[in-house]
């Protein structure tokens, strides 16, 4: 079997085998059926197989009627961002970061990002699936075809939004990142905490703070 994973929030495959240029161009097709054929961003990471997979989704968005702002490598956050900042300006209605997060080499996806910046929610996704499964995907004609031009830069506008957000705040040691979602979980929610030898003891402290059963399991 074909290894191939389909979500929600977008596909990955294994490249040459379950993730190539036609799988790459249905979904792309599908997405750009999602919006209307209405302005996209694109994005990309650098792996040897993003290239060609760019050009899958190019030449698909466009089919759809999509105009397609290509930022090249771009890390799937500031896409995000771009999307949320340019749907504003230039009506921009979603972005399609290529990217394999922390597979290997052997992987690539498509991962889709919403008029918002965030991924699709529930109702979205399916709706993105159910095109791609039915293989309805819009077309226009030959005097409608979306053009690809090269995505505006707002990066500068990302990292001055991100130090806005956190001001003169210092980022935070991985050891407190369960202690403090637990602390919160907990606030409204009361009940067993299971951690294992890994987590830090401030978890213990929250959990007696709160009343909280605390269980340990080693493996």
């Amino acid at each position: 079997m074909k290894l191939l994973k389909i979500g929600i929030s977008g596909v990955r495959g294994i490249v040459g085998e379950s993730m190539t240029p036609k799988l790459a161009m249905d979904f792309a097709a599908a997405f750009g059926t999602f919006v209307g054929g209405r302005p996209v961003l694109l994005g990309r990471d650098t792996r040897v197989s993003s290239p060609m997979l760019r050009a899958a989704c190019l030449a698909a968005l466009a089919s759809t009627g999509c105009d397609v702002y290509d930022q090249g490598v771009c890390p799937t956050p500031i896409l995000q961002f771009l999307v949320r900042f340019w749907s504003k300006r230039i009506r921009v209605k979603g972005g399609i970061s290529i990217t394999a997060g922390h597979n290997d080499i052997d992987w690539n996806a498509l991962a889709f990002v919403g008029p918002d910046g965030t991924t699709l929610n529930a109702f979205q996704g399916q709706e993105v699936l159910d095109i791609y499964h039915l293989g309805k995907f819009k077309k226009v004609p030959v005097e409608r075809i979306g053009v690809i031009r090269h995505g505006p830069d707002a990066t500068d506008r990302y990292f001055a939004a991100l130090a806005r957000f956190l001001e003169t705040g210092e980022p935070l040691s991985e050891e407190y990142a369960f202690p403090l979602l637990a602390d919160d979980y907990l606030r409204t929610r009361c009940g067993a905490v299971i951690t294992n030898f890994s987590t830090s003891r401030m978890v213990e402290d929250v959990a007696r703070d709160r009343n909280c059963p605390l269980v340990n399991n080693e493996l």
